[in-house]
């Protein structure tokens, strides 16, 4: 088993690349056959500048003998982080203006349909929107349409003139790709800063693959993960003990594209705050048809973000198009606009979670997919649900429900909404139902709890579940703090103890 040491600031690349005398740069990891249990250090006072990015050699590993990404304390203490920042300069002679769209194009060269994210003049992404062409004539009014990314600045003056500097990064690019067949990968506690995504993973090919994201950082990103298979494989990802802030995207964003290859997955124990500043995946963004994943005790706010006509915009935790066998427990999510979505998934549980200050509690969404939807909703404390909107766009919104589903088609969508407490926020502004079902749904929907929503005595409109409810108005949530203001190991919630969400 070998180790390895990278260390901008005391290695040099001539070097054998051992603890004793180690490399400098990442591009040594495109070169290396990594074998099982053999571990790549990162020097954790050191942060590299990236202008291109890195894939592996050859990684091998196994659970028991995983290959490991990790950083070790060569003199920054225990709070420092190996730094990587991945971003393209955009140039003043790379502009094109184009007339009838009031904007100055770049032909970016990343894959449709995934963010790119852009800073003017050393200012963050989220000082900027993105808007429909023709561009507004206002600073920093951007959009994209496959490979192009539409800017807006005066016709006799380029962008990069204009804001004074511009980078900008794609989220199909990072700084580590790991796309061999096979293998185990442990990549822990890193940081990513300024970059399209922190780590991108593939599976197209036979082969099972296994990678594990632990106690990592990620700010001023895009993803910081982005797992993808389209045909083939077996790729199974865990998410753990992260934190990230401010990101384009989502932080962690689950994807198979072709309905095969993607293998179970846990995201869990995470931290994220502001997500979705350029486009609206909210924090987990799971695009998995048909692998089951957990979904566990992660604190997740301000996701209040995003394009309005997006169905995920401002969500916390979005699973769709054939989601099954999803168990979404213990979360505590607020001050968000949406909590938690689920759109054409087939079978989903969620359970245990704390929602807080949020304008919906849970949508529930079918894009006429046709799948056999079945949801189970139980266990959950909803308080202050529809709170004050936080971002004007989404005014003319539906919303402020604690439990709302629409648009469904054939076949009916299967209910089990039991154990629930719901809570309106005091300031709701257009306050709805506290569950909501559309006529074709079926199920059960019993023995929840409700104050201050809009149907008094009635918790749904729509088709009748089957039994008849019988739910309970117009009582409070139980506490989920002692009396001293600490955090109790379990909560009441619909009679049952649970544990805790804010204790992790």
């Amino acid at each position: 088993m070998a180790e390895y040491l990278i260390d901008y600031n005391r290695g040099i690349d001539t070097n054998p690349g051992t603890i004793a005398a180690p490399w400098q740069n990442l591009s040594k990891l495109a070169s290396l056959t990594l074998n099982n249990g053999d571990t790549v250090w990162l020097a954790n006072d050191s942060h590299w500048f990236l202008s291109a990015r890195y894939a592996f050699g050859t990684v091998a590993g196994t659970k028991r003998l995983p290959v490991t990404i990790a950083r070790r304390d060569t003199g920054g203490g225990g709070n420092a982080y190996p730094t990587i920042t991945y971003n393209l300069t955009i140039t003043a002679n790379q502009w094109t203006y184009s007339a009838p769209n009031n904007a100055w194009t770049y032909d970016a060269g990343f894959l449709p349909g995934l963010m790119a994210w852009i800073e003017l003049g050393g200012s963050r992404l989220a000082m900027y929107q993105e808007a429909a062409l023709p561009l507004a004539s206002v600073d920093g009014c951007w959009t994209k349409s496959g490979n192009t990314i539409y800017l807006y600045a005066p016709s006799t003056v380029d962008p990069t003139t204009y804001y004074g500097g511009i980078v900008w990064s794609p989220s199909d690019k990072a700084p580590i790709n790991f796309s061999n067949d096979g293998g185990y990968l442990v990549i822990d506690g890193l940081k990513f800063t300024r970059t399209g995504t922190g780590v991108i993973a593939y599976a197209d090919t036979a082969g099972t693959r296994e990678i594990v994201i632990r106690n990592c950082r990620s700010y001023d990103t895009g993803p910081l993960v982005f797992a993808n298979t389209n045909t083939a494989g077996d790729m199974r990802v865990t998410v753990e003990d992260c934190v990230g802030e401010r990101t384009s995207a989502a932080f962690v964003h689950l994807q198979d594209v072709g309905g095969v290859g993607m293998g179970p997955y846990t995201v869990q124990r995470n931290r994220f705050r502001t997500c979705g500043l350029g486009f609206p995946q909210g924090a987990i963004y799971l695009q998995v048809r048909g692998a089951p994943g957990k979904v566990l005790y992660n604190d997740i706010a301000d996701a209040k973000y995003g394009t309005p006509l997006q169905l995920n915009d401002g969500c916390c935790i979005y699973t769709e198009i054939g989601a099954s066998e999803v168990l979404v427990a213990g979360n505590y999510l607020h001050d968000s606009i949406c909590a938690m979505q689920d759109n054409s998934g087939r079978t989903t549980t969620w359970t245990g979670n704390i929602v807080e200050n949020c304008w919906n509690a849970m949508k529930c969404t079918d894009e006429s997919n046709n799948n056999a939807t079945n949801h189970t909703f139980i266990n959950n404390t909803i308080i202050g649900a529809g709170s004050p909107d936080p971002v004007p766009q989404y005014t003319n919104k539906p919303g402020g429900n604690g439990w709302w589903a629409y648009e469904t088609t054939s076949p009916v969508m299967q209910l089990n909404i039991r154990n629930n407490l719901f809570k309106a926020h005091p300031q709701a502004i257009g306050i709805g139902p506290a569950i909501e079902t559309p006529a074709s749904a079926s199920g059960t929907i019993d023995n929840n709890w409700w104050s201050g929503f809009s149907d008094g005595a009635q918790s749904y409109t729509g088709g009748a579940p089957s039994p008849t409810p019988t739910n309970l108005s117009s009582r409070d949530p139980a506490p989920y703090l002692n009396e001293d203001g600490s955090l109790p190991a379990l909560i009441p919630i619909g009679g049952i103890p649970m544990p805790n969400p804010l204790r992790n």
